[in-house]
């Protein structure tokens, strides 16, 4: 809205300002074609700017978020958290309620804005192609392969219970797959390969196996660990990215 009523009101200055160097009557849609672009831009502008301050908000508040016990009574993590929830609701709500994010699902546009955040992301990763309610809470502490997918599955590092909130890294190996509603909770690991199908969910400290496939509330293995479900592309990067690190 604010950007629509900033078209009008740039078109309005034009109008007024620039009466002597209008040769021709203005028309109804004459004045539509300026406050169109006008309106395209103002949008836009708005939708980076709006981006840049929940950036911004992230990092003077949050900081490098780091694994280990943030409870309520003894730690401003949790008052700093609500907080940067507060200042960054207009990239959910943008939109008529969508929010910014939601106009990139599975696009390489969310795997930047996660890695801008602190998100550990590697090649050719899908990230929410159908979105997910909520996206990853605390990218810093994610870390996801290369080639893997999330689709609308919870990514939560964090635990609140009672008062006590801790913080637990969580990895997703490469070339892993979490399909629609799967759950992988704090401190949770899925090794290369593996898949976790609909509707599961993996209990914090549980790793599922390479090229395991697991099921379930809470989750157990269905198709046991298969090395050879990985592709050569996958296990390529993996020797590619171990003689990098030696």
């Amino acid at each position: 809205a604010l950007t629509l009523i900033a078209a009008f009101e740039i078109t309005r200055l034009w109008l007024r300002g620039g009466a002597p160097f209008i040769s021709q009557p203005v028309t109804l849609w004459g004045i539509a074609e300026r406050i169109t672009p006008l309106f395209f831009v103002a949008h836009n502008a708005a939708t980076l700017l709006a981006l840049l301050v929940a950036w911004a908000c992230k990092w003077a508040l949050m900081g490098k978020r780091r694994p280990g016990e943030f409870d309520w009574d003894k730690s401003s993590y949790c008052q700093r958290w609500q907080l940067y929830l507060s200042l960054t609701g207009i990239i959910r709500s943008a939109y008529f309620g969508e929010g910014v994010l939601d106009l990139l699902h599975g696009s390489a546009y969310l795997v930047w804005w996660f890695r801008s955040l602190g998100a550990q992301i590697g090649r050719e990763v899908c990230l929410y192609p159908r979105g997910a309610d909520p996206m990853m809470t605390e990218p810093d502490l994610v870390q996801i392969g290369h080639f893997a997918c999330v689709d609308s599955a919870s990514v939560i590092a964090h635990i609140n219970s009672r008062g006590h909130f801790a913080l637990n890294a969580i990895t997703v190996g490469p070339g892993a797959n979490l399909r629609a509603d799967s759950r992988l909770l704090s401190g949770a690991a899925m090794m290369p390969g593996s898949t976790l199908l609909e509707h599961t969910l993996v209990l914090g400290g549980d790793v599922v196996d390479e090229g395991a496939t697991w099921q379930g509330w809470p989750g157990q293995v269905v198709v046991p660990q298969t090395p050879a479900a990985l592709t050569p592309s996958h296990s390529r990067d993996s020797h590619m990215d171990a003689l990098d690190q030696a």
